[in-house]
């Protein structure tokens, strides 16, 4: 019943690549490449295909500042694509960081700020994280740019307004102080978000944020809720060459 269900998807992903590319920029989420096989982990010879068919398909991987400048000049250019990983996890570091610097691709890394250098809980096995030198080292390279995903990684709709004000200031000064730069770009944990805690980023300094619902950006797009398309172990390369053309399916 899974193979069935499987192959009825990827048909499906299959079909709507034959549609035209949807405008926009098109927002990547990922958490981690590894070697295991839960759900929010990429196997790096699968993350180095996918990049292969981002630049086969003449599309173009861009950093956030990027398109904050385009957003600023009221045009978000087709055929561009960001990648942005959350909470910050040491693979990126192992397996992630080599591929990038071999593809001199720019990301964004979502860091979780009280968990860096340590083992985080999960329930699906503990993770390790980035340390303080890593990610100076990564930050260094001019590819990757560390920004705030909060202090502890709540659910920001179940605790108070002040909690939301001190887990995002908290993790915002952080790195910045870590990296001696300003840090405007933010992603809210499990996409949970509301007008009260977007006020809370906008007063913040937050520039951008970005969610968990899908779609490209557009010039009308949301800048506190930016349409964002999760990659996770499951999405196949023809559901993948699908996102690209197309928006994740859900």
């Amino acid at each position: 019943m899974n193979y069935v269900r499987s192959l009825a998807k990827s048909s499906l992903y299959a079909l709507r690549r034959l549609l035209p590319r949807k405008h926009g920029a098109l927002i990547l989420a990922y958490h981690s490449i590894d070697n295991h096989d839960d759900q929010y982990t990429v196997l790096p010879e699968m993350f180095e295909w996918q990049m292969e068919e981002i630049a086969r398909q003449g599309l173009r991987i861009i950093p956030l500042r990027e398109l904050e400048r385009m957003l600023d000049a009221g045009r978000v250019e087709d055929k561009t694509v960001l990648l942005t990983f959350d909470d910050g996890r040491r693979d990126n570091y192992t397996n992630l960081f080599p591929i990038i610097q071999k593809k001199r691709i720019p990301i964004t890394i979502f860091s979780i700020t009280e968990d860096i250098g340590t083992v985080r809980a999960s329930s699906v096995r503990p993770l390790s994280m980035l340390t303080e030198a890593e990610m100076h080292e990564m930050h260094a390279s001019g590819l990757v740019d560390f920004e705030p995903h909060t202090e502890t990684h709540p659910k920001l709709t179940a605790v108070s307004l002040e909690d939301v004000h001190r887990e995002v200031g908290s993790s915002k000064l952080s790195l910045e102080k870590m990296f001696s730069k300003t840090c405007p770009y933010f992603a809210y944990p499990y996409g949970r978000r509301s007008p009260e805690i977007e006020r809370i980023l906008n007063d913040s300094g937050i520039k951008l944020a970005v969610a968990t619902h899908v779609g490209f950006v557009t010039e009308k797009s949301e800048r506190l809720a930016l349409p964002r398309n999760d990659v996770r172990h499951n999405v196949t390369r023809a559901q993948f060459k699908s996102i690209l053309n197309r928006g994740s399916l859900r």
